[in-house]
């Protein structure tokens, strides 16, 4: 069964690029109207600030498996691991940044029922957030389907409330999965926060080509085509998943010469996002290698 899934989502994967390559092929790609010094400038500032949003994300995994209140060093060992581990998810597979984290937090010294746990709460947290985000800001992608929007809002909804009531219906899950509810809610807004702002840094590439659209509709088919690279095995970080579905829900029509030479650029600017993240993990963490690091404690919820 893993090895039809894998298979299956490859051949998606393969289906996906296909037809973002027959896109380019039908409208082509453009010089953005700015200039290219202007616009590479620009996607470079957008490369730190998605960096920024990974951090973020390393940041909300921190409080998953530590806690509220944990050591400064801990936090910055668990932090520096996840922008290290996330670079992963360029291997095919898709599923390789959390083998590694996986191992990383071992060598920490963190229990595997935490790391697991943890996982699961996070993929959670994010399937729930992006449907809630996409539903908030869906545009003209909906079209004729309206009921999408309250379904992908209830199940959004939906799923948070389960991570919060599903531990305490199960004494047996591990520690790690209970918090409070203000603790919960604010898990929530950080996650809500990473899709505002990569969709937000969609729109900035948008705005680079051109492309003829408002502030509101980038965010929720940047959420919708975020979920489809994460659902899909076999697609590394998403690839041609995404860029197919930012192509199919552009404000429900035909993608342009901007939009496709933006959702190009949108790639660039998280590849190399991903990537100054992963060099500021491997700087923490070779900073931190001659200092004393407290023993990782189990999460304090």
């Amino acid at each position: 069964m893993k090895r039809a899934l894998h298979w299956i989502g490859v051949l998606l994967c393969i289906a996906a690029v296909a037809f973002f390559a027959h896109e380019i092929r039908q409208s082509g790609l453009q010089l953005p109207p700015g200039g290219v010094m202007h616009a590479a400038g620009w996607l470079l500032l957008a490369s730190i600030a998605y960096s920024a949003c990974v951090a973020l994300l390393a940041l909300l995994w921190s409080s998953l498996v530590l806690g509220v209140h944990p050591p400064g060093d801990v936090r910055a060992e668990v932090i520096s691991s996840y922008l290290v581990s996330q670079f992963g998810k360029y291997i095919p597979g898709n599923v390789f940044q959390y083998v590694g984290r996986h191992a990383l937090g071992r060598k920490l010294g963190t229990p595997h029922a935490t790391l697991a746990s943890a996982a699961a709460v996070e993929i959670g947290f994010l399937l729930a957030t992006a449907a809630i985000v996409a539903a908030i800001f869906s545009g003209a992608f909906i079209g004729d389907m309206a009921w999408l929007r309250p379904t992908a809002a209830a199940a959004g909804g939906a799923a948070l409330l389960a991570l919060y009531v599903a531990p305490r219906l199960i004494p047996a899950f591990p520690a790690v999965l209970r918090f409070d509810l203000a603790r919960g809610l604010l898990l929530a807004m950080g996650y809500v926060a990473f899709f505002v702002g990569f969709g937000l840094l969609y729109w900035v590439c948008l705005w680079l080509f051109g492309a003829p659209v408002s502030l509101h509709d980038p965010i929720g088919s940047a959420a919708l085509g975020w979920v489809l690279g994460f659902i899909v095995p076999g697609a590394p970080a998403g690839a041609g998943l995404r860029e197919a579905a930012l192509a199919l829900t552009f404000d429900g029509r035909q993608a342009t010469s901007m939009v496709t030479s933006a959702i190009v650029a949108f790639r660039v600017v998280t590849m190399l996002g991903d990537f100054i993240a992963f060099l500021a993990g491997l700087a923490m963490r070779r900073l931190r290698r001659k200092e004393p690091t407290s023993a990782l404690p189990l999460s304090d919820n």
